[in-house]
């Protein structure tokens, strides 16, 4: 009995192409990996989904958070409680007065521009970046 499978030049193709694949994705991985991420950024910044108007860090208050704020009568609490109490305390010593407590709320709030949108998914043109920043400064357990 004689087996005449792998005995000839066009015998082996299957198993080189096969080696050849092997090589080649092995190879083309350190390749590819960092174009498809570079791709992915891409997409993130200027393809937008989902129906929210902005991104947003830290703490922002708005108009009638301050309002609700009075010098003189608000206390410390209230400014607590109506403005949270995510917030840096800094001390300010002046040459005549007591010290001054400041409380300074930050935050940080990314605005798409789109140019279109198809359902949830818009093109986005540029991004703004909105940085909010308010002191409260407290004397005397007061908002001065």
């Amino acid at each position: 009995m004689h087996c005449a499978y792998l005995t000839g030049v066009g015998e082996w193709r299957p198993i080189v192409i096969s080696l050849l694949f092997l090589v080649l994705g092995n190879v083309t991985g350190p390749v590819i990996v960092p174009l498809l991420r570079k791709l992915w950024r891409v997409l993130r910044a200027r393809v937008d989904v989902g129906a929210k108007p902005a991104r947003q860090r830290g703490v922002i208050l708005d108009a009638s958070a301050l309002a609700r704020l009075r010098p003189g009568e608000s206390t410390v609490e209230d400014v607590l409680r109506v403005c949270g109490s995510d917030c840096e305390e800094h001390r300010q010593q002046h040459l005549s007065d007591e010290p001054q407590r400041i409380l300074r709320y930050r935050g940080q709030r990314l605005v798409p521009h789109r140019s279109w949108r198809v359902g949830k998914v818009s093109h986005v043109r540029h991004w703004d970046i909105e940085t909010h920043e308010v002191d409260v400064e407290i004397q005397n357990e007061r908002v001065e």
